[in-house]
């Protein structure tokens, strides 16, 4: 895996450099700037939500090379990687706290159901049987909040992987634009025009 992230992100600095050069001998011998993409290389955009599903934040990683091998994208994708590795550890954390925890006071229920009078662990030996059901649902309870969270982040990193892919290839250039105006359709009605160039 670490070897994985290490390629992406070795590719992903040569792959700017590279682009920064052709941009910039792009710009040099031409006076209006050109946003036509690199058309050597596709994007795909279902790709970037494969490596997601499969890797968290390594879908965000191939969109930041697919930004760098299109001019003039300023886009960046990488920096959202580390807090998406962040969100998950923190809920990937907790989680894994409150279930062992859980866990915990299930034996500790089950030992003092079987042996009255005594305890499993030490930090149980004044809790009464309607004492322990209650700490265990309240575990539970933060457990399943967990893992409802944990769930959460991991469905959208897969899903802003592949909303961003789509921008990948989104035509950004200055042949784009938006008009709109008023019209006279006939004598009696008027009304208004809205018009798209590419």
């Amino acid at each position: 895996m670490t070897v994985f992230v290490c390629t992406l992100f070795s590719n992903l600095a040569f792959s700017a450099s590279e682009r920064d050069l052709i941009c910039a001998v792009e710009d040099s011998s031409t006076t209006k700037r050109d946003h036509t993409p690199d058309t050597s290389y596709h994007h795909k955009i279902k790709l970037a939500a494969l490596f997601s599903a499969l890797a968290p934040g390594t879908g965000q990683i191939y969109n930041e090379y697919g930004y760098n091998r299109y001019c003039k994208k300023r886009n960046r994708a990488w920096w959202k990687t580390p807090i998406i590795w962040g969100a998950l550890g923190v809920t990937g954390y907790y989680l894994k706290s409150y279930l062992d925890s859980t866990h915990i006071v299930k034996k500790e229920y089950n030992w003092q159901l079987t042996h009255p009078g005594s305890y499993w662990s030490p930090e149980y030996q004044n809790y009464e049987l309607s004492d322990l059901v209650f700490d265990y649902n309240r575990y539970a309870d933060r457990r399943d909040l967990f893992v409802l969270l944990t769930l959460g982040v991991y469905g959208l990193n897969v899903i802003e992987a592949l909303v961003d892919a789509h921008f990948v290839t989104f035509d950004v250039s200055d042949k784009l634009s938006f008009e709109w105006s008023p019209v006279l359709y006939d004598r009696n009605s008027a009304g208004l025009s809205l018009s798209l160039k590419f």
